[in-house]
């Protein structure tokens, strides 16, 4: 198997032969070439060789089923498996081999409540992959960094790769008052169309 491709099931027998690191490879290639590239260790990536690797063994077997009835309600298969990986991504916590853990009940369930509208709200103003943070580090270095900016220079101060890290970010998980953070950002009511050029 030389890639992978989310819109098109491997081979399970093909998946399941290959080793964990070259699964975490190829779909880590596969965000890459396709403009979403990720870090070595994303959790976003982890949770796609995650959910191929339930589908090839059908172990948990909801997970197939899962799979088809979000491709009923009208994903593709790529969304599909991206929203099988959000939920997934809200049930991992690390294991203590260096892996993660999944409490299988309440993945069950969560994956029971996901369907194709609600993948769609969830991803409704998120940048791909939707649920990928950057390590906490260096997330905590890019939010001290801003809330101590001077207020007259505002984005400018910022390295490109932070102004890039930025975008991943959720402004409201900023922890400042002063709205001049978003100088040059209109607001909804000076947008054409806002509330301000509504009749």
């Amino acid at each position: 198997m030389k890639s992978y491709d989310p819109m098109c099931a491997p081979d399970p027998q093909t998946w399941l032969a290959l080793d964990e690191d070259t699964r975490l490879a190829l779909v880590h290639e596969y965000h890459h070439t396709a403009g979403f590239p990720l870090q070595e260790d994303s959790l976003h990536v982890a949770c796609h060789v995650m959910a191929e690797t339930q589908l090839a063994t059908n172990q948990p077997a909801f997970v197939r089923s899962s799979l088809a009835r979000l491709m009923q309600e009208g994903l593709n298969r790529g969304d599909a498996i991206n929203a099988i990986c959000m939920v997934l991504s809200w049930n991992v916590s690390d294991s203590a081999d260096g892996g993660y853990a999944v409490v299988e009940q309440d993945y069950e369930k969560d994956l029971n409540e996901m369907t194709a509208e609600e993948y769609r709200v969830q991803c409704e103003g998120m940048g791909p992959p939707e649920y990928d943070e950057l390590p906490d580090e260096e997330e905590d270095a890019l939010l001290d960094k801003l809330n101590n900016m001077d207020s007259d220079a505002y984005l400018d101060d910022l390295e490109e790769h932070e102004l890039e890290d930025l975008e991943d970010l959720e402004f409201n998980e900023l922890d400042m008052e002063d709205d001049g953070f978003l100088h040059g950002i209109p607001d909804e009511e000076d947008e054409p169309g806002g509330a301000a050029g509504k009749p």
